[in-house]
């Protein structure tokens, strides 16, 4: 499971490749998952392609168990739309990511402060530990304030603290330009008190992994 509306399906075993197309229309403006011809091979990819039919398969049995789904039901009930499918996008192997920490004690010691599943999974497979309360939410009421307050407190105990902020996205995505400006000018009010209180020397770094443009709802390539 991961945050809302995401999940993370995980095809496992052998005879398996990734050089396929996922089903998400946005991605690639096409509907159904296809086999793509991976660029050092010239003849067909047979794994990619047993791939390929095993995701079509486990997408055409969860739109049969979603139709049947208590929840859905009870949508349909109130003439309300149903969840009726799961579309996958970029498929991928699981690879090996370089550690921070090292058990022989090298590295640096880090955690990330997200109310987002899928970044505490990034951070856990980097070796990080990881910080989620209830307050946050990864949406437009995450609470800003709290989450500045915890990292200050784990920034005496950890080499690297990672304070990951979700709500500007979620506002851009919703088209909402207006929650966005508010999102951003709250970061900048609370990280502005945060170094305020802030008693010694600290290294900062504010970055971004993508912008993403209020009037259309999508990311864009524009520098961040």
């Amino acid at each position: 499971a991961g945050t809302e509306l995401r999940v993370a399906v995980v095809i496992s075993g052998t005879g398996l490749g990734d050089c396929l197309s996922g089903s998400d229309p946005g991605d690639h403006f096409h509907s159904g998952i296809k086999p793509l011809k991976p660029a050092a091979l010239g003849e067909k990819d047979e794994k990619s392609i047993r791939t390929t039919k095993l995701l079509n398969l486990f997408e055409l049995e969860a739109k049969k168990y979603l139709a049947l789904h208590p929840v859905n039901l009870e949508r349909k009930s109130k003439r309300l739309l149903p969840a009726n499918s799961i579309l996958t996008r970029e498929p991928g192997q699981v690879h090996a990511f370089p550690i921070l920490k090292r058990p022989s004690g090298l590295g640096l010691s880090g955690i990330c402060v997200t109310g987002d599943d899928t970044i505490l999974g990034i951070a856990k497979v980097t070796g990080m530990d990881v910080c989620k309360t209830p307050e946050m939410t990864a949406n437009l009421d995450t609470d800003l304030n709290k989450k500045f307050e915890i990292t200050a407190k784990l920034l005496k105990q950890y080499g690297v603290v990672v304070l990951h902020i979700k709500d500007c996205d979620i506002a851009a995505h919703n088209r909402d330009a207006e929650k966005k400006k508010d999102s951003l000018e709250r970061i900048d009010t609370e990280l502005g008190q945060f170094l305020g209180k802030w008693p010694g020397k600290l290294r900062l770094c504010i970055t971004a992994d993508h912008t993403n443009w209020s009037k259309e709802g999508v990311h864009t390539d524009d520098p961040v």
